[in-house]
């Protein structure tokens, strides 16, 4: 049986703390004390997204999409539907996620920064490769130094090392029980695919108050 926190997180993500989020970021821990980084490439959605802007995964929330699905859609620049079965067992949620306020498209937003773990020496091929350019493991410090670094994700890396994410990631490798599967036995590769495939950037969520571009 599920403890209580995995049913919590797994049956919504605690959606009632979130439900004015308007995105995901994810805080990838890996590796040296490195968290996993990519290369914006889509200037479609924003101002605020140029290109080659060095970033980490974060995506918009749909509407009525639950935190759970916003969150795996993020996962879309980490990595592809062939690494879903490897990462079963690799990547795991390993602290609870922070709605925090950040500035971006020029205005105040929400956002779930979700701090993960990926236990393993990889390097995923992002499904969004039309999006973002995979640039690998990098140490947060570093990334904060960059010029090019996007300005919602030096604000997201900072609230990771503020909330101390890496003492979570570091307590939950040598306690296996706490940590949370980002996929499940119940969530295959063809899920994953599914998911991404159906989003439409139309219904994303551009305030607290639910509205979309239509």
């Amino acid at each position: 049986m599920l403890s209580k926190e995995r049913q919590l997180f797994i049956n919504g993500f605690k959606e009632a703390e979130h439900n004015q989020s308007t995105g995901v970021g994810l805080y990838i821990m890996g590796p040296g004390r490195t968290i996993w980084s990519t290369l914006e490439l889509d200037t479609s959605s924003s101002m605020e997204q140029k290109k080659e802007k060095l970033s980490i995964p974060i995506e918009r929330r749909q509407k009525n999409e639950s935190i759970l699905d916003n969150m795996r859609a993020a996962l879309g620049e980490f990595c592809g539907f062939e690494d879903v079965p490897g990462l079963s067992s690799r990547l795991f949620i390993v602290g609870k996620p922070e709605l925090t306020s950040v500035f971006a498209y020029n205005q105040n937003r929400l956002c779930t920064l979700v701090p993960m773990a990926c236990y393993a020496n990889i390097s995923p091929t992002p499904f969004n490769l039309s999006e973002v350019k995979p640039m690998g493991w990098r140490r947060p410090e570093q990334m904060l130094l960059t010029p090019s670094l996007r300005s919602i994700a030096s604000q997201l890396i900072r609230i990771g090392e503020e909330k101390k994410f890496w003492e979570k990631g570091d307590d939950r490798l040598t306690k296996p029980d706490k940590r949370i599967p980002v996929f499940g036995p119940d969530f295959s590769a063809e899920d994953f695919i599914s998911l991404l495939s159906r989003r439409d950037p139309r219904y994303d969520i551009l305030d607290v108050n639910g509205n979309t571009q239509f």
